[in-house]
C-alpha cells in the first residue's frame, strides 16, 4: 500500500478543479499513483483526473493558429519525468511510467503516442524486462503498453520492429503466465488487424499492401484460429487469477473476421458462459479500472465487473450478429481494385479465402449466427448492460451503449427475433440509449444544424427502435398506459431529418410513426403537431410540425418505397388530426390548392399502395365543402381531377375516354387491369362528397356535364351493376346511385 502521507495528498491533489499546472510534486504524485501499491478507486480517480487535466489543457491552448500546440505542451509536461522513471534502477519507477504511459494511451492518445515516438524511448522500454527478468508486474504493464499502442498507426510501425514483435511473440507463446499471455495476445490482434486497415488505406495511394508482418492470408487465418481458440479457455477459466478481461477484448478485436464469428457463436456453452459474465441487477457506476489490473478484476463476481468488460462483451455480440452493409457501385470497385494488389503468386489461394470469407458474412450466416445469440439468451445480456451502466457520459459508457444499440439494430433485422427482443426489455434499453444521446441536443428555430449535432452513430438505436415499431402494434412495443409512445415521437422525428440519415433509416422512420399515429386520435395529433421547438405562433403554416413538412417533402420522392410510405402516413394524419386536415386541403389557401394537387397526382402513380394512400386522404379530405370547392376548381381549369377519379373507379373506361382524348394521353397514368376494390371506394366517395358540396344548382349541373364528357357517369353505372346484390359494397353502391341521381337531377341521361 502506497503511505498514508502520499495517499492524502494525492486525493488533495485529485479534488482540485480546476488544474491549470501541476507542481512537480503534484506530477510525481499523480504519474505514481497507478501503482498497483494505490486502491483500485484511487486509480480509477486518477484517471479521471488525468482526462480532464488534458482536456483542460487542449480547451486552453485550442485557440493557437498551430494546432499541435495542445498536444506540444501535454508532451513537454510528462515526457521528462516519463523518460526519468525508465532510467531509474528502482522497479517502482519503471513500473510508474509503463503504467501512466498506458492510461495516457486511454484518456489522450495523440500526446500518448507523441511520447512514445520518442528517439530512445522504445528501446527503453524494451530493456526494462532485462532489467527485471523475475517481476511479471513490469512484464504484464510492458505487454499493455504495446497493447495500448498497437491501436494507433503511428504507434505501429514503431512496434513491428523485430524486437517488438519478438518480446510479443515469446510472451504469447510462453505458458506459465496466462495473464501475460493473454495480455500478448491481444497486443498481436490489435497490431495484426491495424496493419491490416494500414494496407488497405495505403492501398487506394498505390502502395503496397503486404501487410508487416509479412504472412501469408493463410498463415493468419491459422494464427487467427489459435488465438480465438486461446481467448475462449481464458474466458471460461474457473481459476481466480484468470485474465478474463484481456480475453474479452482480444474477442472484440478477432471478432471482426467472419471465421471467427462462426466460431465463437456455434460454440454455444462458450456463449452462455459469456452472456453470464454481465451482472444482472443495477450496480453503482464505477470508473473503468486501470488497464493494468484488470486480470485481477476477474476474480470479482460479476456484479463487480467494470464497464470494460460490458463494453467488450456487447462489442462481440455485434460484431458476431452485424450484416455487411450494401456496397454501392463505387465501393465494389474500390474493394475489388484492393483485392486485385495482392500477390499474383497467391492469387488462387487468396481467391478461395476471400470467397469462404464472403460466404461466412452473407446473410443468411448473419442470420443463423444472430439466432444462436438470441438462443444463448444475449437481449437479457444486452439490456443487463444498460441497466449497469446507467445513463452516465463517460466515453466507456456511451461505447458501450452504442454497442449495444448496434447489436440490437442486427438482431431486430430479423422479424422473428422482434417478440424476443420486446419480452426481453430491448425497448427500454433503446429508450435509455437514445435519452444519453440525444441529452446534450440543443435546436433553435430552423436550425437544421442543431439535429445534426447528433452523431450518426447514434442513429443505430434510433433506427433499432423504429424497427420494432413498424410490425408490432405501439401497445405492444411501448406499454398500454396512456400516452406511452410520447418518448419515441422526438427521436423517430430526428431519424426522418437528419442530414446523415440513410434512405433506409428514413423509410423505416416515416413507417413508425405511420403505425404509430394510427393507435389513437390522441397519437396523430402528437405526430402531427410535433416541432423540436415548441411555443411558435399558429398561423396556417404553423397548423403542422416539422414531421408533416418533412413527410410532405417526400411525397415527390424518386424513391418509390419513400414516396408511398410518406403518403401513407400523410394519409393517417389527415385522418386522424385536425391541423394536418386543415393543412391539406381544409382551407382555400393556394398553398392548400397546390397540396391537394399532389395528393390527386399521386392517386394515379403506378403503384398501388401509394394510389390507396393518396386516394383514401382525398377520401378523407372531401368531407370539407372548402376541399370540394377547390377541386372544382381544378378540374375546370386542368380538367386532371375527373379523369383520375374515374380511372380509380374503372380503369377500362378511363382508357376508352383517354383514346378519344389523345390530348390526355400524357397526362393520365394507365394503370390497366380491373378496378381494386379499395380504389374504387375511394373514388366512389370522392366523387360522392365532391357533389355533395357543390350548393350551388349551377355548379352541380356544370360539374355533371364535366363528369359526363369524362366516363365518370359510365364509370357509376358500371359500378352499381358489377357489385348489385353485394351486402359488403352496399356503402358504394349507395354513394354512386346519391351522385347519379344528383346528375339526372341536371339533365344528364344515363346510359342504358
Amino acid at each position: 500500500m502506497a503511505s498514508a502521507s502520499s495517499e492524502t495528498a494525492l486525493k488533495a491533489l485529485l479534488q482540485r478543479h480546476p488544474v491549470e499546472y501541476l507542481l512537480p510534486d503534484e506530477l510525481n504524485l499523480l504519474m505514481n499513483s497507478f501503482l498497483p501499491s494505490y486502491d483500485a478507486s484511487i486509480r480509477a480517480q486518477s484517471l479521471l483526473f488525468l482526462s480532464k487535466f488534458s482536456s483542460d489543457t487542449r480547451k486552453k491552448y485550442s485557440g493557437q493558429s498551430n494546432p499541435d500546440v495542445p498536444t506540444a505542451i501535454l508532451v513537454h509536461t510528462f515526457l521528462a519525468p516519463v523518460q526519468a522513471r525508465l532510467a531509474d534502477t528502482e522497479e517502482f519507477a519503471t513500473l510508474a511510467a509503463l503504467l501512466f504511459l498506458t492510461a495516457l494511451f486511454q484518456v489522450d492518445w495523440a500526446s500518448a503516442c507523441e511520447i512514445f515516438s520518442q528517439d530512445g524511448l522504445l528501446d527503453s522500454i524494451l530493456d526494462t524486462p532485462d532489467l527485471y527478468p523475475t517481476s511479471s508486474a513490469v512484464a504484464i504493464a510492458l505487454t499493455r503498453l504495446l497493447s495500448q499502442a498497437s491501436g494507433h498507426k503511428h504507434c505501429r510501425s514503431l512496434i513491428s520492429a523485430p524486437m517488438a514483435r519478438a518480446w510479443l511473440d515469446r510472451s504469447m507463446n510462453q505458458t506459465k503466465d496466462t495473464a501475460l499471455r493473454a495480455a500478448a495476445a491481444v497486443a498481436l490482434v490489435k497490431l495484426s488487424r491495424g496493419s491490416e486497415m494500414d494496407a488497405q488505406s495505403s492501398t487506394l495511394g498505390g502502395l503496397s499492401t503486404h501487410s508487416p508482418n509479412n504472412l501469408s492470408d493463410t498463415q493468419n487465418a491459422a494464427t487467427g484460429d489459435k488465438l480465438v481458440e486461446l481467448m475462449k479457455r481464458l474466458v471460461t477459466d474457473d481459476r481466480p487469477s484468470a485474465p478474463v478481461l484481456d480475453a474479452v477484448e482480444g474477442l472484440a478485436y478477432l471478432t471482426v473476421q467472419a471465421p471467427a464469428k462462426e466460431s465463437v457463436s456455434i460454440d454455444s456453452e462458450f456463449v452462455k458462459r459469456l452472456v453470464a459474465l454481465v451482472p444482472r441487477r443495477p450496480s453503482a457506476p464505477s470508473f473503468p479500472a486501470s488497464h493494468a489490473d484488470r486480470n485481477v478484476e476477474a476474480s470479482l463476481t460479476a456484479p463487480d465487473l467494470d464497464q470494460g468488460l460490458s463494453y467488450g462483451i456487447a462489442v462481440i455480440i455485434s460484431n458476431i450478429c452485424t450484416y455487411k452493409p450494401r456496397l454501392s457501385n463505387e465501393e465494389q470497385q474500390i474493394e475489388r481494385l484492393r483485392r486485385m494488389t495482392k500477390e499474383p503468386s497467391a492469387e488462387g489461394k487468396l481467391s478461395a479465402e476471400v470467397t469462404r470469407m464472403d460466404e461466412l458474412d452473407d446473410d443468411d450466416h448473419v442470420r443463423i449466427r444472430g439466432k444462436r445469440l438470441m438462443d444463448a439468451g444475449v437481449v437479457e445480456a444486452l439490456t443487463g448492460i444498460i441497466k449497469n451502466l446507467g445513463i452516465g457520459q463517460m466515453e466507456n459508457s456511451r461505447a458501450a451503449q452504442r454497442a449495444v444499440a448496434s447489436a440490437l439494430l442486427s438482431l431486430v433485422e430479423e422479424k422473428s427475433n422482434r417478440g424476443r427482443i420486446l419480452q426481453g426489455g430491448g425497448v427500454k434499453a433503446l429508450l435509455a440509449i437514445i435519452r444519453v444521446s440525444m441529452g446534450d441536443l440543443s435546436l433553435s428555430v430552423g436550425d437544421q444544424g442543431g439535429i445534426d449535432r447528433l452523431v450518426s452513430v447514434d442513429l443505430l438505436a434510433i433506427q433499432a427502435l423504429a424497427k420494432l415499431s413498424i410490425t408490432s402494434p405501439p401497445a405492444a412495443v411501448f406499454g398500454s398506459a396512456r400516452d406511452s409512445y410520447v418518448d419515441a415521437i422526438r427521436p423517430l422525428a430526428i431519424l426522418l431529418i437528419h442530414s446523415s440519415a440513410s434512405l433506409l433509416q428514413r423509410f423505416e422512420a416515416v413507417l413508425a410513426l405511420t403505425n404509430i399515429s394510427s393507435a389513437t386520435p390522441e397519437a396523430a395529433e402528437r405526430v402531427s403537431a410535433f416541432r423540436f421547438i415548441s411555443g411558435r405562433s399558429h398561423s396556417k403554416e404553423t397548423l403542422v410540425g416539422d414531421i408533416v413538412k418533412r413527410a410532405e417533402t417526400h411525397l415527390l420522392d424518386s424513391n418509390i418505397m419513400l414516396r408511398r410510405a410518406s403518403t401513407e402516413l400523410i394519409c393517417n394524419l389527415v385522418g386522424g388530426a385536425e391541423g394536418s386536415f386543415d393543412y391539406f386541403g381544409g382551407t382555400t389557401d393556394s398553398s392548400a390548392k397546390a397540396r391537394l394537387q399532389i395528393l390527386v397526382a399521386l392517386s394515379d402513380v403506378d403503384d398501388l399502395p401509394t394510389r390507396l394512400a393518396a386516394s383514401g386522404a382525398l377520401a378523407t379530405l372531401t368531407v370539407s365543402p372548402d376541399t370540394c370547392q377547390t377541386l372544382a376548381k381544378l378540374e375546370m381549369e386542368r380538367h386532371r381531377v375527373l379523369p383520375i377519379l374515374v380511372e380509380l373507379i374503372s380503369p377500362e373506361i378511363a382508357r376508352e375516354y383517354r383514346e378519344e382524348r389523345p390530348e390526355d394521353e400524357d397526362e393520365t397514368t394507365d394503370n390497366g387491369g380491373g378496378g381494386d376494390p379499395g380504389l374504387v371506394h375511394r373514388g366512389v366517395v370522392c366523387v360522392r362528397n365532391l357533389f355533395a358540396n357543390l350548393d350551388a344548382k349551377e355548379d352541380r349541373k356544370t360539374m355533371s356535364l364535366e363528369a359526363d364528357s369524362r366516363g365518370l357517369v359510365r364509370a357509376l353505372v358500371q359500378t352499381i351493376k358489377s357489385n348489385a346484390g353485394g351486402a359488403e359494397n352496399g356503402a358504394v353502391l349507395k354513394a354512386a346511385a346519391e351522385v347519379l341521381k344528383w346528375i339526372l337531377q341536371s339533365g344528364v341521361k344515363l346510359p342504358l
